[in-house]
């Protein structure tokens, strides 16, 4: 493990030559790491390494994924098929303490779960308690085979990238939920600094959630294809790319939104920003060569 304070590597355990190890999922606080060894899953506490468990004992299938708790790392969560396992760790090792079935996905959220179940053409998505107890039905949604989420507090983010929707889920007071649907987006990304945003888009428009205003705004149609979108540092522009070119556009439309055209790189080649937002960084495979960009 790598202390990034001090720039030194700690030895926390040790395997033998013949180990193959695939590093899995690191809890949210950072303290516990599951990891798999061959063919079984492992856990271990990096700060007291010997408390070490073994959770592809727990169940004669393998599992499909782990997700934590948000606030709990002593909570884990894992599918097989279309059930969803609560895997609680106490002195006495690993064990599965509830299981629900029909369940067809699922994600962390507050101090519980969200689950889909499919019913006929349509899924139910339900809030659950830690205890994987239903609280109440949240949503109706048609069925999709394919759902990507992320989540920021008590906001959660569906991404419906079968059926071209997005699904905005916020709770109240722990007690409401608005729920709102982007239709005809494929993609999107918050605004990390803040959260007060979201980027949304397809193959050829990006529109801007306001989340604070409740307000959306198209920002750009083009005939060309949109293959990636990026925030800039500050919030107040938008990296994106259109086959193989990098542009910048400006939220602010008060005068004229500028719309900057920067370079036209290898396809698929990766470029980052800097923390300032003041210059792009870009590879390109076929001179195996970094550029930089200055943003003026």
């Amino acid at each position: 493990v790598l202390n990034r304070t001090f720039e030194n590597f700690n030895d926390i355990y040790t395997f033998t030559t013949d180990d193959t190890i695939e590093l899995i999922s690191l809890s949210p606080n950072d303290k516990k790491l599951i990891y798999k060894n061959q063919n079984s899953y492992w856990l271990i506490n990096l700060e007291y390494p010997a408390e070490h468990y073994r959770l592809s004992g727990l169940n004669n299938i393998y599992w499909q994924d782990f997700k934590w708790h948000q606030n709990d790392d002593d909570i884990i969560y894992s599918r097989i098929d279309n059930s969803i396992s609560q895997i609680i760790l106490d002195k006495d090792g690993a064990k599965i303490e509830t299981q629900i079935n029909n369940i067809y996905g699922y994600f962390p959220y507050q101090d519980g779960l969200i689950y889909a179940e499919q019913n006929d053409k349509e899924m139910t998505l339900t809030l659950a308690s830690t205890e994987l107890e239903k609280i109440k039905d949240l949503i109706y949604i048609p069925f999709s085979s394919g759902i990507t989420s992320d989540n920021y507090g008590n906001t959660l983010v569906l991404n419906d990238y079968s059926n071209n929707k997005l699904y905005y889920l916020k709770s109240e007071n722990n007690e409401d939920i608005i729920a709102k649907i982007f239709d005809n987006y494929t993609n999107f990304k918050w605004y990390s600094k803040t959260h007060d945003k979201i980027a949304m888009w397809n193959d050829n428009e990006i529109s801007i959630y306001f989340v604070n205003r409740d307000e959306s705004l198209l920002l750009l149609r083009t005939s060309n294809n949109i293959s990636n979108v990026w925030w800039h540092p500050n919030g107040t522009y938008i990296f994106y790319q259109t086959n193989d070119d990098i542009n910048l556009i400006e939220l602010d439309e008060r005068d004229k939104r500028n719309n900057y055209y920067f370079s036209s790189r290898e396809i698929d080649a990766p470029f980052i920003i800097n923390n300032q937002g003041t210059a792009v960084y870009s590879y390109s495979h076929d001179s195996q060569t970094f550029y930089r960009i200055n943003i003026q």
